[in-house]
């Protein structure tokens, strides 16, 4: 591919481009089950979790 001449040839080029891309991705599923996530943020958060707490004062302490 070599130098464009031209805004208009650019934008064209551009936006051939962008339409090419778009259509070409893949939808990800970023679902997760609650022990995948746990399993996962374990390393990260290794102490309790707000999820894991009984009450807010455990939280805030």
């Amino acid at each position: 591919m070599g130098y464009t001449t031209d805004i208009q040839t650019l934008q064209r080029e551009t936006s051939t481009w962008a339409q090419n891309v778009n259509l070409s991705q893949r939808e990800i599923n970023w679902q997760l089950k609650i022990a995948e996530t746990r399993a996962k943020l374990r390393s990260t958060y290794p102490n309790s979790l707000p999820w894991q707490c009984t009450s807010l004062r455990q939280i805030n302490s």
